[in-house]
């Protein structure tokens, strides 16, 4: 009786194993992450093109004439790096606890210590350092160069951070192979990218209770 008891006591807890917690997700291929990035980004393309043309209908009337390259970065910066930055974070903070790129791969935002949905705050520090940073680097640095190269040679500095804008994604990427896959913005977010562990199957969790030893 005591083994039978204890098979139907491991089914019952079995069963009732809490799927939001993190024993119960493992964690994805980076390839899985990099195909969700590039489907986002298929998305936040879209948005760029929006406030492309409506940036372009702006600039044919006249209505940027005279403004300098850094109050056109912030204006670039307001209408497309900020509503992006905040979108992703409240998709990725929200009850799907995904991008619409990681919700396609089965992947997930949670909390690394808990497994739970992340906050709205942490969300979107989250990616205000994957996305907003590296993005108004960028920004920044062809604003910069457009304006410094029309009065004659480009400062030493601004070399450095262009190189920054573009070594600060590819050290997103490569960390997604190293180690277990947590980039510097997980870290710092304490956040973690997981995908929901398969079912078991019948035969694991299905157990008989035996009435006799």
């Amino acid at each position: 009786m005591l083994l039978s008891d204890l098979s139907f006591v491991g089914a019952r807890f079995w069963d009732g194993f809490d799927k939001d917690s993190v024993a119960s997700q493992y964690e994805p291929a980076p390839v899985d992450r990099l195909v969700a990035w590039l489907i986002d980004w298929l998305c936040v393309l879209a948005w760029v093109a929006v406030t492309a043309a409506v940036g372009t209908a702006f600039y044919l009337t006249g209505a940027t004439v005279g403004l300098s390259p850094g109050a056109l970065n912030i204006i670039a910066t307001a209408t497309v790096v900020v509503p992006v930055t905040i979108a992703l974070a409240w998709l990725e903070s929200s009850s799907r606890e995904a991008t619409i790129g990681k919700r396609t791969r089965r992947l997930r935002v949670v909390d690394t210590d808990s497994g739970s949905r992340v906050p709205f705050p942490r969300a979107l520090l989250r990616n205000a350092l994957k996305i907003a940073v590296p993005w108004t680097m960028g920004h920044a640095v062809v604003f910069e160069i457009v304006q410094t190269s029309e009065a004659g040679a480009i400062p030493g500095w601004l070399w450095v951070a262009t190189a920054g804008a573009y070594v600060l994604p590819a050290v997103y990427v490569v960390s997604l192979f190293v180690r277990r896959g947590r980039t510097p913005y997980d870290w710092i977010s304490r956040t973690s990218v997981t995908r929901p562990a398969p079912p078991c199957s019948s035969s694991l969790t299905s157990v008989p209770r035996r009435t006799s030893f």
